[in-house]
């Protein structure tokens, strides 16, 4: 008698084997499982090794393997140790050739199931798994059945292998496991009136939630199912990506995030961890991290922008985080788990720290920022463990999160605000005067006291927002490092001179240029004397070969006309006030003098700065963007700095500094791609407008440039 289409199942670890078919009479019994490779297997007392159509053992003893079957795997197997073990260039190219070839055979799903089961070498593991993925997402397609046997067939092999297979085999496998579930969620069996490739999922949670030796790749399975469902790579258009995220997200990822938060908070109350836990409690940790970090709303285009960055966890999640325990447990897990592991805890404490601030009531909010400005305060007093660069790093981002996502209010309200931000402050201080530590930390570190100080103005007068008293100290500290720093850099103590990234100075110039302005005098007197200081040694230099110290004061002097250029920035943005004005026109002044000298040494054929030159224009044009126009002239105080101290007398005269500064650039630095863009960008925003244009082509410096340009 033959029975079609499948009620007969094998239980299985991970699920079930489905058996598509079996015939039955009176002294003979044969199944087939399903469609891929081997069909029909008579039973007998029967022992399932292997799962799919991939049955090794039928009563005991091994089913017989066809010599040209051996062959293809050895030839497959061979290819793969060629193309990853050999050292001859044209060897290896010829293999990946071959091998490439799979993806586009009609052969290659059995091909590749073959290297998986029989290939002996890992790379062979590797090959199979990439050149399935490949498949997955090829026009060649594979069918949903053989996608559902594929499947099955996964979970069954790392069942069985998981504990033999290297780190980076076993990374592939996890990634083909989840494409083909994500790439399947939404097919529906009509039969069985389910979606198959969701059930695995379901039965995966509950086995890592068991305390088996299996629990732990259970939850590296999900770990990778997660980032992959949260990724649009595999499909063909974002809608489908994100109905699929979504259906997830609203199925699944809470239930997951309960198991991995549920699973480290037994970690913590376990006592001393072990060894052997330590593995497991990574993986939960990567598992949370990618739950918190999952798209819930298609909002994470940009991956690569970090600012403001809001966790939008749906409003059915917020009563596992109202009461503050999970991030408390988090930063109690920072303490007790060993160095290797705090950078991934502070990932999540990153995350943790930037939930929607609509998630919670007024007062849940408060709270909540309490619990993390403890944690904070506590990771401070004992900073060991940030020595290590990525702790660091992601401990910086935690501090921009705290102003990122809260108001100075909030964190004024908060019991420990006076101790914390003096904590940060020194925290900050001791972190630029690092050099070890990247910038790019250090950037986040400075975001905090950039929006800190943005804020002052929404604070009641008489609030301690106490500001006042450590940006100074802040600005001071960051002005000194950057000048030891180049002094190292221009001695060749350093190779790397970060002014060779403009990008990154100009968005950390942004965050200077509020920060300068609390206490804008003490940080204006700084400057005033470091610069006078350099410019001496500047100008007695001479005609001379530039001596060590006469290359530190022009590293330190260019730094010095970038920050003055950042300081003119920031009063567009925090104060303009008369007095503040008389500074800025104080400290514009040294800058044009200044570039008078290295101009007339240029023309006296004496080499130049280019570093120092991209500073001068950068402080120019923040210059024009505040001061050079119609309506400021008339009123601010910085022009009459200008006519004091360089007989500037009229706006036409500055007008004339920077047509000449312009005209210089394109005479001596005609080879500097950069500098003539950057002159060139510069004399077209002085033109900008009816009036402006006027009145720059009156100037006798532009009608030469007009009438002699080649």
């Amino acid at each position: 008698m033959f029975h079609s289409a499948s009620t007969s199942e094998q239980s299985g670890l991970f699920g079930f084997v489905r058996i598509s078919a079996y015939i039955e009479s009176n002294d003979v019994k044969m199944v087939k499982v399903g469609q891929v490779g081997l069909s029909w297997v008579r039973l007998g007392q029967i022992e399932l090794e292997g799962t799919g159509s991939y049955i090794r053992k039928v009563s005991g003893i091994d089913l017989p393997r066809h010599g040209t079957m051996d062959t293809e795997i050895r030839a497959l197997d061979n290819l793969c140790k060629v193309l990853y073990e050999s050292i001859d260039g044209t060897r290896r190219l010829q293999a990946e050739q071959n091998l490439a070839e799979l993806t586009s055979s009609p052969d290659c799903l059995r091909r590749c199931m073959l290297l998986l089961q029989s290939g002996t070498a890992p790379f062979a593991h590797m090959v199979a798994s990439n050149t399935l993925m490949k498949l997955l997402s090829s026009k060649i397609g594979v069918s949903l059945q053989q996608r559902l046997e594929l499947n099955t067939y996964l979970l069954h092999y790392l069942d069985e292998r998981s504990a033999a297979l290297p780190p980076f085999v076993l990374s592939s496998l996890y990634q083909l496991f989840a494409r083909i579930t994500k790439l399947g969620w939404h097919d529906y069996d009509m039969d069985s009136q389910t979606f198959p490739f969701r059930e695995p999922v379901s039965t995966i949670i509950k086995l890592a939630e068991k305390n088996s030796d299996k629990g732990p790749l259970a939850v590296q399975l999900l770990a990778v199912l997660v980032s992959d469902v949260n990724s649009a790579v595999g499909f063909e258009t974002i809608t489908k990506q994100r109905k699929t995220a979504s259906s997830f997200r609203d199925g699944y990822l809470f239930d997951i995030f309960e198991l991995s938060t549920s699973m480290l908070r037994k970690t913590v109350s376990g006592g001393r961890i072990g060894e052997r836990e330590l593995s497991a409690v990574s993986s939960l940790l990567q598992l949370s991290l990618n739950c918190l970090s999952f798209d819930f709303i298609g909002s994470l285009a940009d991956e690569t922008n970090d600012d403001n960055a809001t966790v939008q966890v749906p409003t059915l999640w917020r009563l596992a985080f109202t009461d503050g325990e999970l991030i408390t447990m988090f930063f109690r897990l920072y303490n007790e788990l060993p160095i290797e592991l705090t950078t991934r805890v502070l990932q999540n404490i990153v995350q943790l720290s930037s939930l929607r601030r609509t998630l919670f009531s007024n007062p849940e909010r408060q709270t909540y920022l309490t619990h993390i400005v403890k944690g904070v305060k506590a990771i401070m007093e004992q900073p060991d463990k940030l020595r290590q660069q990525e702790s660091f790093h992601e401990f910086c981002r935690i501090v921009s999160r705290l102003k990122g996502n809260y108001q100075l209010i909030e964190l004024m309200k908060v019991e420990e605000y006076s101790t914390v931000i003096a904590l940060l402050a020194d925290f900050t201080e001791q972190s630029l005067r690092a050099y070890e530590f990247s910038a790019n930390s250090t950037y986040y570190l400075l975001s905090f006291w950039q929006r800190m100080v943005s804020s002052v103005p929404y604070v009641k007068a008489a609030d301690p927002h106490l500001l006042n008293l450590y940006c100074p100290k802040i600005t001071a500290t960051y002005i000194e490092s950057r000048l030891q720093y180049a002094r190292a850099v221009a001695r060749g103590d350093i190779g790397d001179d970060p002014l060779d990234d403009q990008g990154a100075i100009q968005q950390v110039m942004e965050q200077i240029a509020i920060i300068c302005r609390c206490e804008y005098e003490k940080s204006a007197e700084l400057i005033v004397r470091l610069f006078d200081h350099d410019y001496t040694i500047y100008e007695r230099s001479g005609s001379n070969p530039p001596s060590t110290e006469a290359r530190e004061s022009v590293a330190c002097l260019t730094w010095l006309v970038t920050i003055i250029g950042a300081a003119i920035q920031g009063r567009a943005s925090y104060s303009n006030c008369e007095e503040h004005d008389i500074v800025d026109g104080n400290l514009i002044c040294r800058v044009l003098k200044l570039m008078e000298l290295s101009d007339s040494r240029l023309s006296a054929g004496m080499p130049g700065n280019f570093k120092l030159e991209v500073a001068y224009l950068y402080m120019l044009d923040q210059f024009r963007k505040i001061y050079v126009s119609d309506q400021i002239q008339k009123i601010s105080k910085v022009y009459d700095q200008l006519e004091k101290n360089l007989g500037l007398q009229d706006e036409t005269a500055v007008i004339t500094i920077y047509a000449r500064k312009i005209i210089t650039n394109l005479k001596y630095w005609g080879a500097e791609e950069k500098l003539v863009e950057d002159s060139l960008v510069l004399l077209n925003e002085l033109s900008l407008g009816f009036s402006a244009g006027r009145r720059l082509m009156r100037l006798p410096d532009i009608q030469l440039l007009l009438n002699n340009h080649s």
